[in-house]
């Protein structure tokens, strides 16, 4: 525990933690142990430094932010670019077309078999496959899939080989 450690290297046993609580104790009875450790100034804003510091930290922080955002954006199009090229293969494996997704049901088992393949494989989310193999909402997609699982068609699991769940 990092708190342990910042308290002296004290180690994570039960002696460790005890001298820990005695620690504490004691800073909580020593006031001028606790000034001494600027307890008041570190609990009065966000920043300790002059107004420039803070500007800077500020300007640091929003380009980090947007670098992040970004990423995640990117990371998202490399996710569905997965997704997508998964997609093809499994429908492949049934002998069905990404056409057939729009006109065949919502709740076509060998659609909803695929979203469990695709959800087994990859990091597909629910309403990316939702909109995807026109499965409804992600809530619905959700339940489908669960369901699927909990009593998958064989002949579908073992043509996308999707191997069987253990806790069914």
């Amino acid at each position: 525990m990092a708190a342990l450690e910042q308290a002296g290297g004290l180690a994570d046993t039960p002696a460790g933690r005890r001298k820990y609580l005695q620690y504490l104790a004691w800073l909580a009875e020593d006031e001028p142990a606790r000034k001494a450790q600027r307890f008041d100034q570190m609990s009065r804003g966000w920043v300790i430094g002059s107004r420039g510091f803070a500007k800077d930290l500020i300007e640091e922080h929003g380009d980090a932010a947007g670098r992040g955002r970004q990423r995640a954006a990117a990371m998202r199009a490399a996710s569905e670019a997965v997704w997508e090229a998964t997609l093809p293969q499994l429908l492949e494996r049934l002998g069905r077309t990404e056409a057939e997704l729009a006109t065949s049901g919502k709740s076509a088992g060998w659609k909803i078999a695929v979203a469990a393949a695709l959800k087994a494989r990859t990091t597909a989310t629910n309403r990316w496959l939702g909109a995807t193999l026109h499965l409804g909402n992600l809530y619905e997609v959700s339940r489908k899939v669960a369901a699927w699982i909990r009593e998958p068609d064989p002949a579908l699991a073992k043509k996308l080989q999707i191997a069987p769940n253990p806790k069914a």
